[in-house]
């Protein structure tokens, strides 16, 4: 995603796609061949490391408008596919799509994580002399808690999302418009549902012992993971929280929905 400006192409260059006057500098996504990138190799993280996140840099490359998609209506939901294609998903609003995206990847790490770790536990014992040796993990009261409280945590977290969408895929086929409210409620079930997740893991890695900090656990990397989520902006609790609020109690929503 970059920032386009409608005033600095040839006048030939007009298509049936523009989007009328021009706007100064606002964000939009465009298509570029290959050939103008360049990746910059600068994703050395310690979550999501395998997203291959890196910056691309394009140097005065001329882009027509039939290869730029506007934020403001990817944003609102009337993106030229839109208009040419039934499929409800080309008037999904962005962030109703993408934001969800963005969570049901820390919903996933997290329901790995209750898978591995209930494999791991059922049939490990404890080897620490002080808390006694040779005990059964799962037939401690916390452990179960721990467990117990994750799982919840996960079921709900993809409950929501899934609900979400698909009360906004039904509003799209049935010719019904996404509403400004439907919009901010979605953003703020993704950072809840993100919430959700980073406390699963939270919950499940904490309760792991010394083979939890071991690199090849895939519990900690699943945590590292959730966590990386939930520091996107799209999912930052505050941020997104104070807009549903702001929302809710009549005043002028603060951030991206």
């Amino acid at each position: 995603m970059g920032r386009a400006r409608r005033d600095d192409h040839p006048p030939d260059a007009a298509s049936p796609l523009d989007h009328g006057p021009v706007r100064t500098f606002e964000g939009a996504f465009f298509l570029v061949p290959a050939a103008d990138c360049e990746i910059v190799d600068d994703w050395f993280v310690c979550g999501l490391s395998g997203t291959g996140s890196k910056d691309i840099v394009v140097r005065d490359a001329f882009v027509p408008a039939h290869r730029v998609l506007l934020f403001s209506d990817l944003r609102a939901g009337t993106t030229p596919g839109g208009r040419y294609h039934r499929n409800p998903i080309y008037r999904m609003p962005l962030l109703m799509l993408g934001a969800s995206m963005l969570a049901s990847t820390a919903v996933g790490a997290a329901k790995g994580a209750l898978k591995t770790y209930l494999e791991m536990t059922s049939e490990r014992t404890t080897r620490g002399a002080l808390a006694g040796g040779n005990l059964r993990m799962a037939e401690f009261a916390t452990v179960q808690l721990r467990y117990t409280e994750a799982a919840a945590a996960v079921e709900a977290a993809e409950l929501i999302l899934l609900t979400d969408m698909h009360e906004a895929t039904r509003k799209l086929r049935a010719g019904e418009d996404i509403t400004m409210a439907d919009r901010i409620r979605a953003r703020r079930n993704q950072a809840y549902v993100t919430r959700l997740a980073v406390q699963a893991v939270e919950a499940l890695n904490a309760s792991t012992g010394g083979a939890g900090l071991h690199l090849s656990n895939p519990i900690q990397r699943a945590w590292r993971d959730a966590n990386a989520v939930a520091r996107h902006v799209s999912l930052n609790w505050d941020a997104v929280g104070t807009m549903y609020g702001q929302h809710a109690f009549g005043l002028e929503p603060r951030g991206q929905y």
